[in-house]
């Protein structure tokens, strides 16, 4: 609405979930859900201030919180860092000076260099068409991040001690047919090396395999 009532007044963010404070706040994105997925109409409008309370937290039920922990322990992956172990105040700082670092290097995402925020979020978004967006977005970013780690080569044992994520069940071909809209005709992953995050074109009967994983039969 702040981009679009006359032509975009300013405005200041205040999340008050823990997913809103360490990633969906910062970034300047905007976005509207459509009959055809998440976020697919949407600008860029950066807010004057992000005013982050980490007391709000204790106003969440459980699940809020192991959603908004799934982004904590992404963002840990992309820094090398165990961010997942802070506690809360420094968590939640730590998560979103990394984020503003990333988007402050490509604003607007003409370089790809935000790319990597997306670890594990081509699985995720694929799981949640596929649930029919039944399926809370951690519980997606958790599995997403699991299979992103196997894909990688990489231990996946931080994601499933912290995140715990089991296979859901959801419509197979559904969530297949939106992965590849999702990616535009190519298979480009975020995976995770041993420098962070970059992205790489993987190959189909792989990406295919790796989401079968995360549905339960």
């Amino acid at each position: 609405m702040a981009a679009t009532h006359l032509r975009g007044v300013s405005w200041l963010a205040i999340p008050t979930t823990l997913v809103g404070m360490v990633d969906a706040a910062i970034g300047g994105k905007t976005g509207i859900n459509t009959d055809n997925g998440k976020n697919l109409a949407g600008v860029f409008h950066f807010p004057k201030q992000v005013l982050l309370d980490p007391s709000l937290l204790a106003t969440l039920p459980d699940e809020e919180r192991r959603a908004g922990m799934a982004e904590v322990v992404k963002t840990g992956l992309l820094a090398g860092e165990e961010l997942w172990s802070l506690p809360d105040e420094e968590m939640i700082r730590a998560c979103a000076a990394f984020k503003a670092a990333v988007v402050l290097s490509d604003p607007y995402e003409r370089e790809g260099r935000r790319a990597i925020l997306n670890l594990g979020h081509t699985f995720a978004h694929a799981l949640e068409a596929g649930s029919g967006y039944a399926l809370r977005h951690g519980d997606a970013v958790a599995l997403g991040l699991l299979a992103a780690l196997r894909v990688s080569g990489r231990a996946t044992g931080v994601v499933e001690e912290v995140l715990a994520p089991e296979p859901v069940r959801v419509d197979r071909d559904r969530a297949w047919d939106a992965l590849l809209r999702d990616k535009k005709g190519a298979l480009n992953l975020v995976l995770l090396g041993d420098q962070g995050g970059y992205v790489t074109s993987v190959p189909e009967r792989e990406v295919k395999r790796a989401l079968d994983e995360l549905i339960a039969d």
